[in-house]
């Protein structure tokens, strides 16, 4: 399912419990009890397709990527929370250096300042309960040991690629 079939889906099943917890507003009978049973069909319908199709690949960088969004949120509600408790947003700060490594270590790092502490005060515990529905970006052990096993990319030198840019666009370069 791509995004767009994926709200449709959500959307379904937001109206689909609409109607579950709302039948008692309509009358047994009536179009729209009608329309929801057949709503209900269709979301069955919908699940078996979904349980049939294979799973789509992502890459590892939509990963990382995905992941170091998520630590950006963090770091910018960590940066909010420290206007009033001051010092609070050092450990969630974003590493300078963008590698693999760095993210998913900085990640397992935030995910361990996450959980409570019994030192903690309890202005500490409400900003960590703040931080916490950002967490789900939990590590698969499955994506870390490809990370750190994968094989270097070979990149274009730069020399090649200074070349190839410096000309205007539309024009051959002659030498």
């Amino acid at each position: 399912m791509n995004d767009h079939d994926q709200r449709r889906y959500d959307r379904a099943t937001r109206v689909q419990t609409f109607g579950r917890d709302n039948t008692a507003d309509f009358t047994a009978g009536s179009k729209v009890t009608t329309l929801f049973t057949s709503l209900d069909d269709l979301i069955v319908k919908a699940d078996d397709a979904k349980a049939d199709q294979s799973p789509n690949r992502v890459s590892k960088e939509t990963l990382l990527d995905g992941m170091l969004l998520d630590l950006k949120n963090i770091s910018r509600t960590a940066r909010e929370i420290e206007k009033t408790e001051n010092g609070f947003a050092a450990p969630y700060r974003i590493p300078d250096n963008p590698a693999e490594s760095a993210i998913t270590t900085h990640a397992d790092s935030v995910l361990g300042k996450l959980e409570d502490k019994p030192a903690d005060s309890a202005a500490v515990k409400t900003a960590k309960a703040a931080l916490r529905p950002l967490r789900g970006l939990r590590t698969p052990r499955r994506f870390c040991h490809p990370l750190a096993h994968r094989p270097r990319r070979h990149h274009r030198s730069q020399a090649a690629q200074s070349v190839r840019s410096s000309g205007r666009r539309g024009q051959h370069q002659t030498d």
